[in-house]
């Protein structure tokens, strides 16, 4: 007689493998009535089960597929490809498809499109499920139209959400997204834009890749290795329907890409003369595109372009709303717009800011004896100057005629004061060259700090124009707190 913790533990597998039975019953009754051919297969590649469908159409008993194997009901040609794809599964990698071509009846060709699955238990592969249609030319050219109709209303879609939004980075954002609805066979793409500092392609969106994956990067032209380049290059489309494996290799470490690419779709970007940059959808399937798909990102491509071009001159013309043409700081305007969100932000989280107002010491007497000409260029080199020597997220603008204002935000007024002498002294040590000629010229800073009783950028800007006045009576070229 087996102990009471024997017995329960057959209690538990009786239970566990009569749930099993009436799962595989339940599962197989359901299998049974689907229109698909369904069947399975053992390590080996014999049929251990096949529904009623696979059963009619191959004209078998349930009795004729024991000792009967997969690969032996497929074409010839069709075998191998099973074979191999029945070794290469794995829990990564847990399926694969085979496709073939035959005639039906009435001699009109059919497809067979088989998608198998490996069956693991706690991780060990124990046999295969395959699922398989055929279609005939009929339904194939239906759900081509289909797809097209499906393609075309997510291009038109996005065409008008593209068209009306004037924000270059939001935008940017929203291309990609579009072409993965266009273009169901992506799995991965980005969209490079033409660098105007450099001329590289720059990535400025990418979707499916890896933060370090090395493609993500600029782009030479010149590589001709690159597909992307060789499109912007070449100023047409391209369709790669299988990738040579050496385009997966990192060049700087000649180690493999671990997700290849094997399929890609490449659009450049063109708009009259000007290349703006590329569109691209990559694919670790072979042959995931065809040429429909080429002629939709080519068309995509077009109302991308546009949508681009516009929100660039937008951009553009923003910027030039609130930026000094001569030294291409920001304006008073712009200034403003931009200063009175660091008041703002100053005052709701108690942080340090201060103001500097800058003026150029006898302006004038440089315009009297130079001309306005020589004036320009060394209003231009003293912005430069003062640009160059302090951080990124320093605000500095053209406040009027030979003056400048700068904010910095984050700092206290003892490092301001060392800021303002460290321009003070690059301005007076080293003379400006304009027209061939040496001009030296000297300046002259208020530096105020905020307070809590400054509601505004004009309250903190007269304290700091306060100083500057205490600086120009106190002999120029020096530096006064106010």
């Amino acid at each position: 007689m087996l102990p009471e913790p024997g017995k329960g533990m057959l209690r538990s597998f009786e239970k566990n493998y009569q749930d099993l039975l009436d799962n595989e019953a339940l599962y197989r009754g359901i299998v049974d009535h689907q229109a698909e051919l369904i069947c399975r297969v053992d390590c080996d590649g014999l049929l251990t089960y096949a529904n009623q469908a696979f059963l009619h159409y191959y004209q078998l008993s349930v009795e004729e597929i024991a000792g009967l194997t997969f690969p032996e009901l497929l074409p010839v040609g069709s075998r191998d490809h099973f074979w191999l794809g029945m070794k290469a599964v794995t829990s990564a990698r847990p399926g694969f498809e085979v496709e073939y071509n035959t005639e039906g009846p009435s001699g009109h060709p059919l497809l067979h499109w088989w998608i198998i699955r490996g069956i693991f238990d706690s991780g060990r592969l124990t046999g295969y499920q395959a699922s398989g249609r055929i279609l005939s030319s009929d339904t194939l050219a239906s759900i081509a139209r289909l797809q097209y109709t499906r393609q075309i209303n997510a291009i038109y879609t996005a065409t008008m959400a593209l068209l009306t939004n004037l924000d270059l980075e939001s935008l940017i954002s929203q291309i990609l997204d579009a072409a993965f609805d266009a273009i169901p066979g992506g799995q991965k793409g980005a969209l490079h834009l033409l660098a105007r500092d450099t001329g590289e392609l720059e990535m400025r969106a990418a979707l499916g890749y890896q933060e370090n994956d090395p493609r993500i990067k600029r782009l030479n032209l010149k590589d001709g290795m690159n597909y992307i380049s060789r499109c912007v290059r070449e100023r047409r489309p391209l369709l790669i329907q299988d990738m040579d494996p050496e385009n997966n290799i990192d060049h700087n470490t000649g180690e493999e890409i671990p997700e290849i690419i094997r399929s890609v779709l490449v659009a450049p970007l063109i708009l009259g003369d000007d290349v703006l940059g590329a569109l691209s959808l990559e694919s670790p399937q072979e042959n995931a595109f065809n040429q429909a798909d080429l002629d939709l990102i080519a068309s995509f491509a077009a109302t991308v372009t546009a949508a681009i071009r516009n929100a660039q001159l937008h951009t553009e013309v923003q910027r030039q709303a609130i930026t000094d043409p001569l030294t291409e700081l920001y304006n008073r305007r712009g200034f403003f717009e931009i200063g009175e969100h660091e008041i703002e932000r100053s005052h709701r989280f108690s942080r340090p800011l201060v103001a500097m107002m800058v003026d150029i010491d006898h302006f004038k007497l440089i315009n009297d004896e130079f001309g306005h000409a020589v004036g320009d260029q060394v209003l231009q080199q003293i912005a430069n100057r003062i640009r160059n020597n302090v951080r990124k997220v320093d605000i500095v603008g053209r406040y009027g005629g030979d003056e400048f204002a700068i904010l910095l935000p984050e700092l206290d007024i003892f490092s301001a004061v060392n800021v303002a002498e460290r321009l003070r002294k690059k301005v007076e040590e080293f003379p400006f060259q304009a027209n061939n000629q040496a001009v030296r010229a000297a300046i002259s800073i208020g530096v105020a700090k905020i307070m809590p009783d400054m509601p505004n950028l004009d309250a903190l800007l007269v304290r700091a124009d306060h100083a500057l006045y205490l600086a120009k009576n106190g002999g120029r070229n020096r530096v006064d707190i106010g």
